[in-house]
């Protein structure tokens, strides 16, 4: 039986295209691009579990255009921040790291020259970047960069390093000849073109936009023999928060010649794939990505649907993904999807715009083919599991600590969480997705509800043992035993499991078919569905493990 709900925001829908995970929305708003391009990628999966490991392009598909990216890596369960950097792209360049086990460590490696690497001071051996950064660096292909992800910031019991879910920001671009800042404050004129000094890149990229971006910790004082000013320091003029911000058309107005913009989805064109690998195995995906208007300008400024105007802080409906023209991050101070990305009608940068880019991710259905012949007789080795990431339920965790940065604590405007709740709307006050899923054979048979034992959202109870929600067939909420413990587990944000595929009978067979998921949202949100992002992993059973891989975007309902 399908789960399709009537649209509530008409706009934003759209078939799911060549992504399998796409939603094409208007030309005005923020949508999973059709062609993989965009200007944040969400990767809803890595593994580094000893048994795989994950290698993660980033490619900047301007050949006119460098851009500054910054990449999260994120756990699985509870999405706490692993480790980020920035990939330092020049026009036409790829940023390669793998995320690997070593022991019982989980690490970054790269030897790329787009990812910095740490020099010890005092180490004059190798050239050492000189920007306003001040870090003893150099560039990961100088220097080899194994950086540890940091478990200590695992916030639950359960939660992992060798499994997790992966953001790339892109924040700016930059063109022309721009002026770069080198340790001591010194103007460079640095021309951003291909195959130019990742040396030279640093100085624009380590260099604030604007006085507030200065962060003490990494840019230290600034001194020279000009006695610039922070405010001359950070400023490239002409900048584009005056060009937004002039004219009737405030604060969309037709850019001319900034030269480092944030806004113009045209200039910040990212595209991105990963390799889930190991010697005998090796399984890859494109990741999807977020993108918006794509042109310097929207004809006409969008505005907060009326369902969304009592959200504090909620950004205008723009079509971009980022429309604040003073967009910045830093490493070691945490970036969260949507935070600070929007701008309202009447010029108010550093808006959040988590609703809008949870209306292009939402789904009410997931639906695609599957193949499972490990109940035929004899036993097959066909199989197929699926993989559902929610890569926005942290931002609707009522625990999480908002004075990392600033964002709306309840995205979807629910007035207020009751004292017993974890989450907001649409996950259930204690993060659970609620689902319902149907199998249906070759010639349109279907089965009655399947469930599956969810393996990256167990939980254990206080006592030890394993909640009885996580191990019956269903992880229903409202079929929880009274006595059972209270915990985070269910659907959370990356979920890997294998569905209980039904068998096959003297009348139906099930060794292939179709299956449709459908999500039940918590009311509150003013979108249809879930904000979701959904593949199948088939593959060939072979001795002890899979073999013959592969990841198949799974088509979404609204």
């Amino acid at each position: 039986m399908l789960n399709i709900k009537k649209k509530l925001l008409p706009s934003v829908m759209a078939a799911a295209l060549a992504t399998g995970v796409a939603f094409s929305g208007s030309a005005s708003a923020i949508h999973l691009a059709e062609d993989g391009i965009g200007q944040s990628l969400l990767g809803p999966i890595y593994l580094a579990n000893g048994v795989y490991s994950t290698k993660v392009a980033v490619v900047n598909t301007r050949n006119d255009v460098a851009v500054k990216a910054k990449v999260v890596l994120r756990s699985s369960v509870n999405s706490d921040e692993l480790l980020d950097f920035i990939c330092y792209l020049s026009p036409s360049d790829v940023c390669r790291f793998e995320i690997r086990q070593e022991g019982d460590k989980v690490y970054l490696y790269s030897d790329d020259d787009s990812i910095l690497s740490p020099v010890a001071q005092g180490d004059d051996s190798v050239n050492k970047v000189d920007s306003l950064a001040k870090a003893s660096a150099t560039f990961a292909s100088i220097s080899p960069l194994t950086q540890e992800l940091y478990d200590w910031r695992l916030t639950g019991t359960n939660d992992t390093t060798t499994m997790g879910h992966i953001e790339v920001f892109g924040v700016y671009g930059a063109k022309g000849n721009v002026v770069g800042y080198d340790s001591i404050g010194s103007e460079v004129t640095v021309q951003v073109k291909e195959g130019m000094s990742k040396f030279d890149l640093a100085r624009i990229f380590d260099t604030p936009r604007y006085d507030y971006h200065y962060d003490s910790l990494f840019h230290r004082q600034i001194t020279s023999a000009n006695s610039l000013s922070l405010s001359d320091v950070v400023s490239n003029a002409p900048v584009e928060k005056t060009e937004r911000n002039s004219g009737v058309d405030a604060p969309w107005g037709t850019l001319v010649s900034s030269k480092i913009r944030s806004t113009d989805p045209s200039w910040v064109a990212l595209t991105g794939s990963v390799s889930i690998e190991n010697n005998v195995d090796r399984i890859g995906y494109r990741i999807p990505a977020l993108a918006g208007e794509a042109g310097d300008e929207v004809d006409a400024p969008y505005v907060v649907p009326t369902t969304l105007s009592d959200v504090a802080g909620t950004a205008a409906w723009d079509g971009f993904v980022v429309s604040n023209p003073e967009f910045d991050v830093t490493i070691g101070k945490e970036t969260l999807l949507g935070s600070q990305f929007g701008i309202s009608s009447t010029g108010v940068v550093n808006l959040s715009k988590i609703v809008e880019i949870e209306t292009a991710l939402a789904t009410a259905n997931f639906q695609a083919t599957y193949e499972d012949n490990s109940n035929s007789t004899p036993a097959g080795t066909d199989r197929t599991q699926l993989i559902v990431t929610f890569p926005t339920r942290y931002l609707h965790d009522d625990d999480y600590d908002p004075g990392k940065t600033v964002f709306p604590k309840d995205p979807c405007g629910t007035p207020g969480l009751l004292a017993a709740d974890t989450h907001s709307a649409p996950f259930q006050a204690d993060g659970l997705a609620l689902y319902s899923m149907i199998a249906y054979d070759n010639q349109e048979h279907y089965t009655e509800t399947v469930d599956g034992l969810i393996f990256s959202g167990v939980q254990l109870c206080p006592d030890g043992s394993v909640p009885r929600s996580q191990t019956e067939t269903t992880v229903r909420r409202d079929t929880r035993a009274d006595n059972d413990c209270d915990t985070r587990g269910g659907l959370v944000e990356v979920n890997y499991f294998f569905p209980a595929w039904p068998a096959s009978t003297d009348r139906y067979n099930f060794e292939s078919g179709w299956f449709n998921l459908a999500l039940e949202p918590r009311a509150g949100c003013p979108y249809n569905g879930m904000p979701a992002i959904s593949y199948t992993h088939k593959y060939v059973i072979g001795e002890n493990s899979p073999i013959k891989s592969w990841l198949t975007p799974v088509g979404h309902k609204k």
